[in-house]
């Protein structure tokens, strides 16, 4: 889908409500996500709680999610110069929105898809590149908490979208 937003789609995208196609479609998806809400969200949303191996704290949603901004912005840190390489990071768990490397690292991110939001237009592939980074990113980033919060394995996908991005910004210099 992000492909064909990108490069294929020729004409202004719009949806037709009077299409049945498109009810068709909207109402499998509504169905898809009602089934997979009601039978599976009691167990992936569930805290995560300690144990004496991975993690010392209990792990929620929250906590995952506030903890992910700072980790999205160690894995950049990463691509850019890999150094200091971990198996296994005893990363700190960011318990509010409020912390400051958690609120910076959010900034930061969101600064990157406005960036990604701006460079539409004139730089395609650069914007293909940001969106690509946080849409494979997003699968194992978000709020349903893993006990552990940053394995470096999980950015091999989205360090395509990366090195697109840093590949077509040395080539636009």
């Amino acid at each position: 889908i992000l492909v064909e937003i990108f490069f294929v789609q020729t004409k202004k995208f719009s949806i037709n409500f009077k299409d049945y196609r498109v009810l068709l479609t909207g109402g499998g998806l509504l169905g898809f996500f009602i089934f997979v809400f009601t039978r599976y969200s009691s167990s992936i949303f569930t805290s995560l709680p300690p144990d004496e191996l991975t993690n010392f704290t209990t792990i929620t949603s929250s906590n995952y999610l506030f903890t992910q901004f700072s980790v999205i912005i160690k894995y950049i840190q990463l691509l850019f110069l890999p150094i200091s390489q971990n198996v296994d990071y005893d990363f700190p768990i960011s318990n509010s929105l409020f912390e400051l490397s958690t609120l910076l690292s959010l900034f930061l991110l969101l600064a990157i898809v406005a960036l990604g939001v701006v460079l539409f237009k004139k730089h395609r592939i650069i914007s293909f590149g940001i969106f690509w980074f946080f849409l494979t990113l997003s699968v194992e980033s978000s709020i349903v908490p893993i006990a552990d919060v940053i394995f470096e394995h999980r950015t091999y996908l989205p360090s395509f979208g990366f090195f697109i991005l840093l590949s077509s910004g040395v080539y636009l210099i």
